[in-house]
């Protein structure tokens, strides 16, 4: 055999290695010689079996028809690019193949023939190569995220210039970095040169196809049934289906659903769906111990008297996933034997039906205290007196911005004094006035929170009391406001 007749293959499987290197982009191709050479020049005895060597005595590089190119400029790149084939050397066909995989990698080529012709004064090799096409424009499709802007400026100054596959695959490397830098699954998945030099990219963004949430058992860590209602989940994650994976939106949306206090773990896994580009995320959550009961009692050393002087009794109850919908509510009552509280707290994190994410609170406390400080209570003749106060009230707080937050809030309170018989009391032991009169007490507030990290800044803007009379007694001390 002719000492470059396997050069053809050798060189297919080397452009076959370029091309792996870049996302199906035309690579260079090479054929076989048309001539065989007939003259040797020993053996490699470094090579595996010893490579044939041949004596060439002439180089050149020309363009696909055996005519010099039209640009000196590409004669001298691929000439600049040989290494080992030089006048008057002895070439096996290993190093034949490696300089034309060196002209492959120039860039500026999509093809290039090794062609042995036998002259008079020896072997000439001839390099016949093809260039690549001028660029006339580029056509993106599958990028809805990626803005036009850096395409332009990727290739602002390449127009009319031979399109350079080197430049491309930086190209391409600086469009799957944009993506990564962001948190997006995103990548040129295809590339090819079209006629009249325009460039096609294919890229292919993962698409969230659908979200499915699933509970495991915190001992077990097998699926179960939770609790919590899967829409309460769903609403708080910013990630929808159709729109574009992002991982770091995903990474927050975990954060978001660990602040809701109801999930001891939370992790979201991706699976691809198919040969798409889409995605279905699973979310996998482990539910915490949502409520509670709680009991006590203690001795207290007040003034109290008879069989059951000074016992204190207490008990609560929280829940924070009512109905399964991270709704709150907390429960509590102490008790003594004139001294009593009751406290009721109902939270809904996120009002059904509301888009804006509106929460609303509902509190409502009943207290009764000893009297004490009531002008002449502690004449020994003066019946036990008692200071009971209802107070309600309904608050409501909306987020405008990410560190603006509105809240706005109706509270009613009803206070007054009573004797050991229950009866209501307006005058102490030396019959002064005790408290004024009025039927209502309206407190109206209105806040705007600045919250900047772990700090709250709170400006009250409006406060209102409305009252049927402003008659207040000298010896008002505690307060009061309350009705016969």
């Amino acid at each position: 055999l002719p000492p470059f007749a396997h050069i053809g293959r050798a060189i297919d499987a080397a452009a076959r290695r370029v091309a792996a290197s870049f996302p199906r982009v035309p690579a260079a191709r090479a054929e076989s010689p048309t001539a065989p050479l007939p003259r040797r020049h020993g053996k490699d005895g470094g090579g595996a079996g010893g490579e044939e060597r041949v004596l060439i005595s002439e180089v050149a590089v020309r363009g696909k028809d055996g005519e010099p190119l039209e640009r000196p400029e590409l004669e001298e790149a691929a000439a600049g690019a040989l290494r080992a084939c030089r006048p008057n050397a002895a070439l096996t066909v290993r190093e034949v193949q490696e300089d034309v995989h060196r002209v492959v990698e120039s860039g500026l080529f999509r093809s290039c023939m090794p062609v042995a012709v036998d002259t008079r004064d020896g072997i000439r090799l001839v390099f016949e190569v093809e260039p690549n096409q001028d660029f006339h424009g580029l056509v993106c499709e599958g990028a809805n995220m990626l803005p036009s802007k850096f395409l332009d400026d990727s290739f602002r100054d390449r127009h009319g210039k031979i399109i350079n596959i080197r430049h491309l695959d930086q190209v391409i490397k600086s469009i799957n970095g944009w993506y990564q830098e962001r948190g997006l699954t995103g990548m040129v998945s295809y590339a090819e040169i079209l006629s009249g030099g325009i460039l096609r990219l294919q890229v292919s963004e993962a698409e969230v196809n659908n979200i499915n949430i699933r509970f495991l058992d915190r001992r077990t860590g097998e699926p179960t049934i939770g609790k919590t209602k899967p829409e309460t989940i769903l609403q708080q994650l910013t990630t929808k289906k159709g729109q574009a994976y992002n991982r770091a939106q995903v990474k927050r949306d975990v954060e978001t659903i660990l602040t809701m206090g109801i999930m001891e773990d939370v992790t979201i896994i991706p699976q691809p769906v198919g040969d798409s580009n889409k995605v279905d995320l699973v979310m996998n959550l482990v539910e915490r111990k949502s409520g509670g009961f709680s009991a006590g009692g203690g001795i207290s050393s007040g003034i109290t008297n008879g069989p059951l002087s000074g016992l204190i009794g207490s008990f609560a109850y929280s829940q924070r996933n009512v109905f399964g919908r991270n709704k709150k509510l907390n429960l509590s009552l102490e008790r003594g034997q004139i001294d009593s509280i009751f406290r009721l707290n109902y939270t809904d994190p996120w009002i059904d039906g509301d888009n804006k994410r509106t929460s609303r609170t509902v509190m409502v406390q009943n207290s009764r205290t000893p009297g004490t400080l009531i002008h002449g209570g502690e004449h020994p003749d003066h019946s036990p007196i008692t200071i009971g106060r209802v107070t309600a009230g309904i608050e409501y707080s909306r987020p405008f911005r990410p560190k603006w937050s509105g809240t706005l809030g109706l509270i009613f309170q009803h206070a007054g004094a009573r004797d050991d018989k229950g009866n209501p009391m307006i005058r102490d032991f030396y019959n002064s006035q005790l408290t004024a009169r009025a039927e209502i007490l309206m407190m109206i507030h209105y806040l705007l929170s600045l919250k900047v990290s772990t700090q709250t800044l709170e400006i009250r803007a409006l406060q209102c009391s409305f009252s049927t009379s402003s008659k207040v007694c000298p010896f008002f001390q505690s307060g009061l406001v309350s009705t016969e």
